[in-house]
Formats: C-alpha cells, structure tokens, sequence
C-alpha cells in the first residue's frame, strides 16, 4: 500500500498540472523579491528623508537662535543707548 502512495504521488508530481503549479510558484517568488527589494529601497528614501528632516529642523533651530541673538542684540543696544542718553540729559540739566 505504501509503494502504491508512492507511485501515485510521483504520477502526480509528472503531471503538467505540476508544472504549471511550479511556474506559479517561481513567479510568485520573483515577485516575492522584486517586493522585498523595493521595500528595502523606500526604507532606504525614508531614512534618508527623515535625515533631512532633522538637518534642516536643526538648521532651522540655528538660525532662530541666531535670529534670537541679533535681536535681542539690537534690542539691548537700543535701550542701553536710550538709557545712556537719559543718564547724560539727566547730568547736563
């Protein structure tokens, strides 16, 4: 009985209905790859788009700050004026 079983499943696998079940199934697995290849490339864009991100956050945050700076440089030079000129309006009347 067991050599029968045998006998049929390797009639089975000879059969064309076989074949064309492997082609499907070394089509699905090219397909399988080409997929894993452009996953791997979008996670490749996306790490290096999420590094830009940070790049220019970090530029930005710079440049804020530096903005920041010269602001506040130019607000306390004009009130240390203003106040300079008060103090010596004070002093002369």
């Amino acid at each position: 009985m067991e050599g029968r079983m045998a006998d049929e499943t390797a009639d089975y696998i000879r059969r064309p209905e076989y074949e064309a079940l492997r082609d499907d199934v070394r089509d699905i697995d090219r397909q399988i790859a080409i997929l894993k290849n452009e996953v791997s490339s979008t996670k490749a864009d996306l790490q290096d788009l999420k590094q830009g991100l940070r790049d220019l956050l970090a530029e930005v945050k710079k440049g804020q700050s530096l903005r920041g700076v010269v602001s506040g440089g130019w607000a306390a030079l004009g009130t240390g004026f203003a106040l300079g000129l008060a103090k010596l309006l004070k002093l002369e009347s």
